[in-house]
């Protein structure tokens, strides 16, 4: 299984293809959530160094926790060049075989990968009693009512197993189309628990819900270093890990079956957490267009300081040998831990929202 690499320097004749047309970007979320957030600011900078300087524009495909814009892109999307994804990585759902799910990673044409920022776990303050005053006390939360998406979303699967490994009581409440979605319940009390990205945590929470004391932060689910080491995310400086909270509840490390579990989803967004694809056989003048357009706007100085700006940091690329040669080794993933997260999944609640 190899993502499409067949494009190399930029041909001659990329100019004339792009010139004076518009470029669609897909987003399976809802306008306003973190992946919505990110794509609307990276896209500003990407048009003017794709060859032919064609105009870019986002648009937002929710559904079935992305699996709609994944199938789409992957099924419908032309492969000439003008509708392309961004998307946080789904391996788990190609994986876990997710319903719905007719894609498969190493088979779209791969624009760029990126890495960002860990997710990051929040709560209501009201919801232990006599208030959550640090992060440790929300162990004593009776009544945890966890907003998800859909159980094969990466959000979904580390609140669940964290909880679980932590031994609490919750119901898992999935169904919200986005972390904007989900937003309002938890503001309304319908909800008390949700996990978001760090986008959406800095531009969509923290300003808002947080500043309001609505909401606090529980702790982030770090990431992995180049020698596999999970490690202190420096973008999250006032923030714990999960590790660091749960040492803190239990004294002692995680272990067991729902540790290995959390592991592999930290494991499958280690490398990288954001891609933009194309179609299967996309047309090679094209993609090789898009992937110095892609090069250039990562390292633009405007694209980065916007980032920074609004969502604090800014997402770095990955390089493209080592996105295509992880991609090719999804299959090599334990069987077991995959059989224990299909029973996991199938075990999650039937409740739905609109």
């Amino acid at each position: 299984m190899a993502l499409a690499a067949g494009a190399g320097s930029e041909p001659a004749a990329a100019k004339e293809y792009y010139a004076g047309k518009n470029i669609t970007v897909l987003v399976g979320f809802s306008a306003g959530g973190g992946t919505d957030t990110a794509a609307r600011i990276m896209t500003k900078h990407f048009g003017k160094y794709i060859p032919g300087k064609p105009g870019v524009q986002v648009k937002n495909m929710p559904g079935a926790g992305s699996i709609r814009a994944h199938n789409f892109t992957y099924e419908k999307a032309k492969p000439d060049g003008f509708t392309i994804m961004y998307t946080p990585v789904q391996f788990s759902a190609q994986l876990f075989e997710a319903k719905g799910v007719r894609f498969e990673y190493g088979k779209f044409s791969l624009v760029g990968a990126l890495k960002g920022s860990p997710f990051v776990m929040f709560a209501r303050t009201d919801s232990v009693p006599g208030g959550l005053k640090k992060p440790a006390d929300f162990i004593n939360a009776t009544d945890v009512r966890f907003a998800g998406i859909r159980p094969t979303v990466t959000l979904d699967m580390l609140g669940r197993t964290s909880l679980d490994l932590l031994g609490m009581k919750f119901t898992y409440i999935p169904g919200y189309r986005g972390a904007a979605k989900i937003r309002p319940a938890i503001r309304s009390g319908e909800a008390n628990a949700a996990v978001h990205g760090l986008v959406g945590w800095r531009s969509g929470v923290e300003p808002t819900m947080g500043k309001a004391g609505i909401v606090k932060a529980l702790w982030y689910y770090p990431l992995k270093n180049d020698r596999g080491h999970f490690v202190k995310s420096p973008l999250i400086p006032e923030m714990k890990s999960f590790l660091e909270i749960y040492k803190e509840i239990k004294g002692t490390e995680p272990s067991g079956p729902f540790w290995d579990a959390l592991k592999l989803v930290l494991d499958l967004r280690g490398i990288m957490t954001n891609l933009f694809v194309g179609p299967p056989g996309m047309n090679k003048e094209a993609l090789a267009a898009l992937r110095v357009g892609f090069r250039e706007m990562v390292k633009d100085g405007a694209n980065i300081a916007q980032q920074k700006k609004s969502i604090g940091f800014a997402y770095k690329e990955v390089p493209q040998n080592t996105a295509t040669k992880f991609i090719a080794n999804l299959d090599q993933t334990d069987p077991k831990l995959i059989e224990f997260w299909k029973n996991y999944i199938r075990k999650a609640t039937k409740k739905k929202k609109k």
